[in-house]
């Protein structure tokens, strides 16, 4: 019996051969193979919440109470691994001069008995170094005038008019200029640069908050109201917290940074904002308030118009939210800086703000 199908002439052998040849080369004639999903999260594993980074000076007694859900209730153990020392869920640490820098510190929340049922928490505590020197700013107003109805900038390029005569008080170093919340304020017809980095700071004291419930301390205007870059702190009436708002020039609400930290008038407090790529960080009294991670760069370029010192402004386009109380030392740097720097800028003067 023969077997027409297997009979094969070297012509058919030969173009088999290449097709195997083929499929091997091209990968088409192998098996594919589906990847292992991922393995699910154990819902026994204790979960911590988040943690924000740290700023510190030499010799501060450091203390942070961190958590983790304990789904099983069958008790957790805490682990450290980094500086300082762990007493249960309570890390300490007293940094000294050779932990200047940053310094990362990572604990590990496991189940009882169940040691690969675990969490870990990580954050960075940034020492600041002895010396903390800063860059130069391209703005700077300090107030130091005594009188007049101008607010010169230490640079010598964008001088603030004021409007309705502000009072010469005195601030934290120097003068300072005192706002009604009425018919004061400042305004510049210069502009910020465009920046890829930027810091903006001030130390402010509230009086009291306006009817209109925002106090603006700085804001730079784009004219049509809608890529401001500025400091501001909200109120309850505002339908915020009273807290701090720094806007850089991105749509809303990507360009909107809302500080944890809420103010209490007649007290003086300093507020910085910084910006570098995708990250913008807000600082309270020299420490580390939050940190915004964006999906894509911050945007500190253009559309510039002009400056407003205690009030909100665009042109034709005025919201008010003018500030009842005293600014001093405005500064705006085309640099981030880090938080050593900032840090320092708060001790220059906390001593005369009164801590």
């Amino acid at each position: 019996m023969t077997y027409p199908f297997l009979s094969y002439s070297p012509l058919a052998l030969a173009g088999a051969a290449s097709l195997g040849l083929l499929l091997a080369c091209s990968g088409l004639g192998d098996p594919v193979i589906e990847p292992d999903p991922p393995p699910a999260a154990n819902p026994s594993a204790p979960v911590f919440s988040a943690h924000d980074d740290v700023t510190a000076e030499t010799g501060d007694s450091l203390a942070v109470t961190v958590a983790a859900t304990d789904p099983k209730g069958l008790g957790l153990v805490y682990t450290l691994d980094g500086p300082g020392a762990l007493d249960g869920s309570k890390w300490t640490w007293a940094p000294d001069s050779a932990a200047a820098g940053s310094n990362t510190v990572r604990i590990i929340a496991a189940v009882k008995g169940h040691p690969e049922w675990a969490d870990t928490l990580t954050f960075d505590v940034i020492v600041a170094g002895a010396a903390a020197a800063l860059p130069p700013p391209v703005a700077y107003w300090s107030f130091d005038e005594g009188s007049g109805a101008t607010a010169r900038d230490a640079l010598g390029r964008r001088p603030i008019a004021l409007y309705g005569n502000p009072a010469r008080v005195n601030g934290v170093s120097g003068g300072a200029l005192r706002f009604n919340g009425n018919d004061q304020y400042g305004e510049s017809v210069h502009a910020f640069p465009d920046m890829t980095e930027q810091t903006l700071s001030a130390w402010f004291y509230l009086d009291t908050l306006t009817s209109t419930g925002t106090a603006t301390i700085i804001q730079e205007s784009d004219g049509t109201g809608g890529h401001d870059n500025e400091l501001t702190i909200n109120s309850p009436e505002s339908g915020y917290a009273r807290n701090l708002m720094y806007r850089t020039r991105d749509p809303d609400p990507k360009g909107l940074h809302f500080s944890k930290t809420t103010f209490e008038v007649r007290k003086w407090y300093h507020v910085a904002g910084v910006a570098r790529g995708d990250t913008v960080r807000l600082y309270v009294n020299g420490t580390l308030d939050v940190t915004d991670v964006a999906a894509t760069p911050y945007n500190l370029a253009g559309y510039h118009f002009r400056i407003q010192l205690a009030r909100w402004s665009d042109g034709g386009f005025v919201r008010e939210r003018k500030l009842k109380g005293r600014i001093d030392e405005v500064k705006l740097f085309d640099k981030a800086l880090t938080a050593a720097q900032v840090r320092a800028e708060w001790n220059r003067h906390k001593t005369a703000a009164g801590y």
